[in-house]
């Protein structure tokens, strides 16, 4: 998925649920099955996770949003995810 961000450089970035992502991690390891590898994609500092939870929610009461993550795809990593994903 494509994000144009104001004021700073295009990233592409994957949306997915939360709860795989581990506590305090800002690295999730995702498995390529094509090339039997792993793909080490970045988690946005924000939603790098601390006692089950996202950091900016920390402080606000338990919801659904709390099991969104936000992972960076670095450009060298792009021609691992098909062009039927990319929006």
């Amino acid at each position: 998925m494509f994000s144009p961000r104001v004021g700073r450089a295009p990233a592409e970035v994957v949306i997915t649920a939360g709860h795989v992502i581990p506590d305090g991690d800002g690295i999730l390891l995702v498995e390529n099955r094509k090339h039997t590898s792993l793909i080490s994609l970045r988690v946005a500092p924000q939603f790098r996770r601390f006692n089950d939870r996202p950091l900016h929610r920390q402080k606000k009461l338990p919801s659904f949003r709390d099991d969104v993550g936000i992972l960076f795809i670095e450009n060298d990593d792009l021609e691992f995810f098909p062009d039927s994903l990319q929006i």
